[in-house]
């Protein structure tokens, strides 16, 4: 009897200790499911970007943008956010939008590399005058 309540208790504690592997939190990549820009400006005239951010279940939370500069006309727009699991995920659309100011200091093309969704890339130009 001793023998079937140890292996019992045994397995009541692994159990337990397997629900916690599937425990999960990362900071990764969310598609961006629309931006708008006008096509040109003048310089040094204030440019919104209009985008939305989406996830596709509610473990994700915490979306935003990262608007970075490669280089004098080149730009990187990522959005990213928070995806926290304990082996379940509610189904449900998580979305953000948000207007990132941008203002050009420099006549010329600019080209804003849009990772729409993780490994493709969309390239928006903006003509400055």
């Amino acid at each position: 009897m001793k023998t079937i309540f140890g292996l019992f208790l045994l397995f009541a504690i692994n159990a337990c200790s397997f629900e916690q592997n599937y425990y999960v939190k990362k900071v990764d990549y969310v598609n961006i499911s629309s931006v708008s820009m006008p096509d040109t400006v003048l310089v040094s005239e204030k440019v919104e970007i209009n985008a939305q951010a989406e996830a596709n279940n509610g473990c994700w939370s915490n979306l935003y943008f990262v608007l970075s500069k490669y280089d004098n006309f080149n730009y990187n727009l990522e959005a990213f956010g928070t995806f926290q699991s304990q082996g379940f995920c509610t189904e449900m659309m998580v979305y953000k939008d948000s207007v990132i100011e941008f203002k050009p200091t420099a006549q010329g093309i600019y080209y804003f590399h849009i990772t729409q969704v993780p490994l493709k890339v969309n390239i928006d130009t903006l003509i400055v005058k």
